[in-house]
């Protein structure tokens, strides 16, 4: 059984909704790069919801979530009212809260540590704040937390920070491998590859002329897409070639894959920026990223994404 908790801003509970009361499965989308992820879930019944108020939601005995509210929507129709609730981790508190006018010149896992412990008033447990070797030089002009903690995160890129049901902040490099069985935990594969802003051909137009730049004559020769660029702002032949060169290097072939995960396994462990293989597939699923996690009830669609090369997708269109 599932149920919703609805707790007041000084966490002191106020009602339970049951899943009677609740319109659709909640939703939870984690998106790599976007530590800020949303939980949503829509109800009947005229339960008032207020901003700031903390929505805990329980699976059996274990809580899943644990989040604020920052959104609430009123839809109506001739049949029926209900509300849309839109949930944020702990942003208002951030957001709002003054961080000290300090320079800092310690460890980033010490800086996450000490934005937790004192913007979050004893609510968040840091145990999963791993050391990050490099100590760098970060000011703070009593910016808010959540500006002074963008600050910290644009050094540590290749860390994924993201803060779990039970309010624990994790942190740590995104290298954690979940291995599927195709049959077993993943019965729903879907692959999209999108090439529509795929091109072989740049022309580049500027201040009084073009320049056109391309891969090579024979991939012309066989296929050939143009993009072509308006920029009055160059103003010279070089520029112009040098835009072009960049953007011939930029072009890739989008495949996207969608995984729908079942509860065989526990897939509210699995967050961006981890990777994912799968066994027993025909597909070649490998230690792939995860992009974005769709999480609901009875199970996760999990987003991936790969890219392949131009002169592959030419080769093989032919």
């Amino acid at each position: 059984m599932f149920n919703i908790k609805i707790y007041d801003r000084n966490n002191k509970f106020k009602y339970t909704l049951s899943e009677n009361e609740v319109s659709c499965s909640y939703s939870f989308s984690a998106l790599k790069g976007s530590w800020l992820s949303t939980l949503q879930f829509d109800y009947y019944w005229d339960y008032e919801i207020s901003h700031k108020d903390i929505v805990k939601i329980y699976r059996e005995w274990r809580i899943i979530y644990q989040w604020y509210v920052i959104d609430i929507k009123y839809i109506s129709d001739k049949s029926w009212d209900k509300r849309s609730i839109q949930l944020n981790w702990m942003i208002w508190l951030l957001a709002y809260k003054v961080w000290s006018d300090w320079t800092y010149n310690n460890d980033p896992w010490t800086q996450i540590r000490n934005i937790f412990s004192v913007s979050g008033w004893g609510l968040f447990n840091t145990e999963k704040v791993k050391n990050f070797w490099t100590t760098f030089s970060i000011q703070s002009s009593k910016e808010s937390s959540l500006n002074f903690l963008q600050n910290v995160l644009k050094n540590t890129a290749d860390y994924c920070l993201f803060v779990n049901s039970q309010n624990q902040v994790i942190f740590w490099p995104y290298q954690e491998e979940h291995i599927l069985t195709y049959g077993k935990e993943v019965y729903w594969i879907e692959i999209d590859e999108d090439s529509s802003d795929y091109y072989n051909k740049v022309r580049v137009y500027y201040s009084w002329w073009y320049v056109d730049k391309s891969d090579s004559e024979w991939i012309a020769e066989f296929w050939e897409c143009s993009l072509v660029v308006n920029d009055t702002s160059i103003k010279n032949t070089t520029t112009a070639n040098a835009r072009a060169t960049s953007l011939l290097k930029e072009k890739k072939i989008n495949i996207k894959i969608k995984i729908k995960i079942n509860s065989e396994y526990d897939y509210y462990s699995i967050i961006p920026g981890q990777k994912i293989t799968i066994k027993n597939s025909k597909w070649n699923i490998v230690w792939k990223n995860v992009e974005q996690v769709n999480y609901t009830k009875e199970w996760a669609i999990i987003s991936l994404q790969s890219y392949k090369s131009l002169e592959s997708f030419i080769i093989n269109l032919k």
